[in-house]
């Protein structure tokens, strides 16, 4: 809503301040997807934001700061590569980029924004349609369901498996598994015998 606001003016340049603060991985995916659009259309995007990964993902070039002065600045490659952001700011262990993982129908991808594609790649009925309407339907049925957990459902309702799901989402089964109890019990089928995915899909 807010981005639609500030285009209403018809800006040459737009900043926009934490936009993934706070708020769940699908929503993140969305908000990617209109920064890339924006960014098609000839439209300058700043962005600051403590979520590094999601950022540095977008964006043509970073600038990190620490303790109020410039740290690095350059591509996201050359972020990433930083051994002085590496030690001070981004950890040891920071990766910029996932490769992706292939599920059978639909192809999940950590390059640019995410994007989860059709097999012939037809981009309507990608993430910020099928993936973001099922999430909504979810969350809005079921209010205690947490960001993470209808993120499985989600992926449980497209056939995935547990190590699928774990590969994908850098967990182990075991986390997967206490993920998909906890789905069953908040969505009324603990101790009963109906399928989690056949529940899923008729909603």
């Amino acid at each position: 809503m807010e981005i639609t606001r500030a285009l209403i003016l018809s800006p040459s340049v737009i900043l926009l301040d934490e936009p993934f603060a706070g708020i769940d991985p699908l929503a993140i995916i969305e908000i990617q997807s209109i920064i890339n659009h924006l960014k098609d259309t000839g439209l300058a995007v700043l962005i600051t934001d403590h979520n590094v990964r999601e950022t540095l993902d977008i964006c043509d070039r970073a600038y990190i700061i620490n303790e109020g002065k410039m740290l690095e600045e350059g591509t996201p490659e050359k972020i990433a590569a930083s051994k002085r952001a590496r030690e001070l700011y981004l950890g040891k262990n920071f990766e910029l980029e996932k490769k992706g993982v292939e599920m059978g129908v639909f192809k999940f991808q950590y390059q640019g924004p995410q994007r989860i594609l059709g097999e012939e790649g037809d981009e309507e009925t990608g993430p910020d349609v099928i993936l973001s309407q099922f999430s909504r339907k979810l969350s809005a049925r079921y209010l205690d369901l947490t960001p993470a957990e209808i993120q499985v459902a989600t992926l449980i309702m497209h056939g995935k498996s547990t190590k699928d799901i774990a590969a994908f989402l850098s967990l182990s089964t075991k986390t997967i598994e206490s993920h998909r109890k906890s789905i069953r019990k908040k969505i009324g089928l603990k101790n009963k015998k109906a399928n989690l995915r056949t529940h899923l899909l008729s909603i």
